[in-house]
């Protein structure tokens, strides 16, 4: 016969009592003062099984046939799955708890004369692994704090916020830089931007540790009616793995990214550039120049949805020489990448090659080198990304992830022992 019922506050003592044999989870959650109220005890002929929320719950011994601590392991040797369950006499399940569980199993079983302890790992054996699978009304050992579902969801969203948050100040940073840099400034955006992910989830931990710690403080304050002791308290931890983890593949993905994006940028920039010079040398030596302005002359596109969208296009609109009738509007060439702003009440002057008057460009575009600015910023950070950058990459990624394999077989190893 079970016996379940809440345990008085007072009745359940933090500190372990070594006359009594007791097991622990493996991966117990603990209280807010660093407790762990989830144990099993040996108490006289009866097993007794702690909870949170003072949760107690007495099996006799004698109804118990069989303590099963079912374990099941991923590929690197990680606990994938894990629970504990007396069965009784008639196959039924007596009690059930999550997780994987420590030493202690084998002397209690001993200490209560319970028949067996079992450790299976296949479907057919561990009859009961999963809650899912357990009858309506068998007792479940609570080895979570109440609404830790709830804080986990709230402590995922600020995460996730604090992390964008974190994103979004990166390329705000690498929005300050001169577009006359060129693309090389959207590389930093996105180097800007990985190390704000990795400094708002670095923060994150930060914070709810700092939290953690002021409100263990504040309970054993209030327990021991006065300020306790900081240092005792204090400690802020943050998730070294889970960064390293991120931190590998943002390695991983950085090493394709540099080694399409260089070329790419670089030869772009090379042939927009004698596009350019080309254009400008032409005007400068048959260029004719008149008044004009710089207009809008939209383009439109269709989106998924199918809706119309407009998009602004400066175009410049001239008359050329002998022809105050005809009204010419020629696209803005955007040499070195840059468009001048439109305005169609501000008047600009206009050099036009009158042998092909679609080839024309405001005087200030073709005034100085058209290798200034962006594009000689593509091509020097397109050999930079290649070059230097490239196969320092390479290598750290082939030693976290050498590291790493050790670590897991290392892990490996110890979890069979």
């Amino acid at each position: 016969m079970l016996f379940v019922h809440a345990v008085p506050i007072g009745t359940l003592s933090s500190e372990p009592d070594p006359t009594i044999l007791t097991a622990y989870p493996v991966e117990g959650k603990a209280s807010v003062l660093g407790d762990m109220p989830v144990r099993l005890r040996a108490e006289g002929t009866t097993l007794a099984a702690y909870g949170f929320g003072h949760q107690r719950i007495a099996v006799p011994a004698s109804e118990i046939a069989t303590i099963q601590a079912y374990v099941r392991r991923g590929p690197k040797g990680e606990v994938a799955a894990a629970s504990l369950a007396l069965i009784g006499h008639s196959g039924s399940p007596l009690l059930w708890a999550r997780g994987p569980w420590g030493p202690g199993l084998e002397e209690l079983r001993k200490k209560l004369r319970i028949r067996s302890l079992t450790h299976p790992t296949g479907r057919l054996t561990a009859h009961f692994r999963t809650r899912r699978s357990l009858p309506r009304g068998t007792p479940v050992l609570r080895t979570r704090p109440r609404g830790w579902l709830v804080l986990g969801i709230t402590a995922f969203a600020v995460a996730l916020l604090m992390t964008i948050g974190g994103a979004l100040a990166g390329v705000g940073l690498s929005l300050l830089l001169p577009s006359g840099i060129g693309g090389i400034r959207d590389l930093i955006g996105i180097a800007l931007a990985i190390g704000g992910v990795l400094g708002g989830i670095w923060l994150f931990y930060a914070i709810r540790s700092v939290l953690a710690d002021g409100l263990r403080w504040l309970v054993a304050s209030l327990r021991a009616g006065g300020p306790a002791p900081w240092d005792r308290f204090w400690r802020v931890e943050t998730p070294a793995m889970v960064l390293g983890t991120i931190v590998t593949i943002m390695v991983a993905l950085s090493i394709p990214l540099l080694l399409i994006w260089g070329p790419i940028i670089a030869g772009v920039s090379l042939s927009h550039g004698y596009r350019d010079a080309a254009l400008v040398r032409d005007l400068r030596q048959h260029g004719v120049q008149v008044a004009g302005t710089v207009v809008n002359d939209p383009y439109y596109t269709t989106d998924s949805d199918g809706d119309e969208e407009e998009h602004d296009r400066a175009a410049l609109s001239f008359s050329p020489v002998g022809q105050t009738r005809q009204q010419l509007t020629v696209d803005d060439p955007g040499i070195a990448g840059i468009t001048w702003p439109i305005d169609p009440y501000d008047p600009v002057t206009v050099v036009y090659d009158p042998a092909d008057p679609q080839k024309a460009a405001v005087q200030q575009q073709i005034t100085g080198s058209v290798w200034h600015g962006a594009p000689i910023g593509n091509v020097i950070g397109g050999a930079v990304a290649v070059l230097i950058f490239e196969p320092p990459l390479i290598w750290l990624f082939i030693l976290r992830v050498t590291a790493s394999r050790r670590k897991a077989g290392r892990e490996f190893t110890r979890g069979l022992a």
